[in-house]
């Protein structure tokens, strides 16, 4: 059996960079005042916080079909008897759906993988089964390894906007609205139980005690070091350093890592978001 692997922009890493790796991938949409373009490819997260200053209506769609059937048609063609697809959650975007109708269209054996989330852990995973596989381990075995990384997994996010989550027709106006008025700051998370769509988990006034009970959130989850942690900003550095020595006041021994949130995230969480995305690596 000849395997293909392929993945989406969700990972954060662009079709070539992906391709470095053996691995196929399909670039998601971002949509900025109508306009279409490729995530990465021809919209980077500079130009997403640009217009988000200037509060422009951004929203996010999944890769043109177009795109998808062309690239599974290749994969075929390659002489790939089969397809291991690690998309964004499918509670986040369409895609998952799509590659698997396409697939399936084009009579492509497909396994889909559900990650419940996107960012770092996507492209971990994608990148552990090519490689697993590659030096010479069974698909059954890797995909059974990599069940405790998608049990582990917890995305935490803390907008400090609500309003680009109102243009992006996550929330309503009048939520959005009533929340700012009242200075509320909701905690979301996604991950298996929210079944990777986008859940509030507690509304506090304050960053600061927002921050505190997502460390709080990594206690209970018994987080230690053998946890890859990864902090995501939207063009707010500062806070993210603040979170990470409140992790690294409740965790000595964690290693962690400041990022910029991906661009199909921080689309609709806005400027001055923070978050933490937390999981067992496979082995």
């Amino acid at each position: 059996m000849k395997i293909a692997f392929l993945t989406d922009s969700g990972t954060g890493k662009s079709i070539q960079e992906m391709k470095d790796h053996g691995i196929f991938s399909l670039p998601l949409q971002i949509m900025i005042e109508n306009q279409n373009y490729l995530d990465i490819e021809e919209c980077s997260i500079n130009d997403i916080l640009t217009n988000l200053k200037k509060e422009k209506v951004i929203k996010t769609s999944l890769p043109p079909l177009g795109i998808i059937e062309e690239t599974i048609s290749h994969i075929k063609e390659e002489g790939y008897t089969h397809i291991v697809a690690v998309p964004m959650s499918k509670g986040l975007s369409g895609t998952y759906d799509a590659i698997e109708m396409i697939a399936n269209q084009l009579e492509m054996p497909i396994t889909m993988i559900d990650t419940y989330v996107a960012a770092y852990v996507q492209e971990h995973i994608i990148l552990y089964l090519k490689q697993f596989t590659d030096q010479g381990g069974s698909l059954d075995e890797a995909l059974s390894n990599i069940q405790s990384t998608i049990e582990s997994c917890n995305t935490i996010l803390i907008p400090d906007d609500l309003s680009h989550l109102k243009r992006s027709g996550r929330l309503t106006t009048f939520a959005a609205t009533l929340a700012s008025f009242l200075k509320i700051k909701p905690i979301l998370s996604l991950n298996k139980s929210t079944l990777g769509k986008v859940d509030v988990v507690d509304k506090v006034r304050t960053l600061s005690k927002a921050m505190d009970l997502a460390v709080e959130k990594m206690k209970k989850d018994f987080v230690d070091k053998s946890y890859k942690v990864f902090i995501a900003h939207v063009d707010a550095m500062e806070s993210a350093i603040i979170l990470k020595e409140k992790i690294l006041h409740m965790f000595h021994d964690l290693k962690v890592e400041i990022i910029e949130l991906y661009a199909p995230i921080a689309v609709h969480t806005g400027i001055g978001c923070i978050g933490i995305q937390y999981f067992k690596p496979a082995k």
